[in-house]
């Protein structure tokens, strides 16, 4: 019998070790992938592509920072601005496809489609913010 006992918790405590990790794991890898998303994302935006291009202009002195920022802000802008054209563009094909499988599926479906859209873009704003 105490054998037994001590093979359960040794096991007990090898299986306590293996979700130990796995949960620290999965927080590391979502810290790392918030990361590089949110960094994607801040490159959409005008200030974010500004300091993304100025960052990997380094090592800069302040005077130099100050001139490369008034040089690239209006690129930034522009960028903010295809950006927010494409989204745009993709929310008018998708309300056209809403039109378009509206005689396709059964009013349950397209309330679960619209809610997932909804989702979607809910999702893109969070970000974006």
């Amino acid at each position: 019998m105490i054998k037994n006992a001590a093979a359960l918790r040794t096991i007990s405590i090898l299986l306590a070790t293996l979700l130990i990790g796995m949960v620290l794991g999965a927080a590391i890898l979502g810290t790392v992938i918030r990361g590089r998303v949110g960094g994607m994302f801040g490159f959409m935006q005008a200030d974010g592509f500004t300091q993304q291009m100025i960052d990997a202009s380094e090592p800069i002195d302040a005077a130099q920072e100050a001139r490369l920022r008034n040089l690239i802000l209006p690129f930034g802008e522009d960028v903010e601005t295809t950006v927010q054209q494409s989204r745009d563009s993709i929310l008018m094909v998708v309300q056209r496809l809403e039109v378009e499988l509206e005689g396709e599926l059964t009013e349950q479906q397209r309330e679960a489609l619209r809610n997932r859209i909804d989702e979607i873009g809910a999702g893109i704003e969070q970000r974006r913010d």
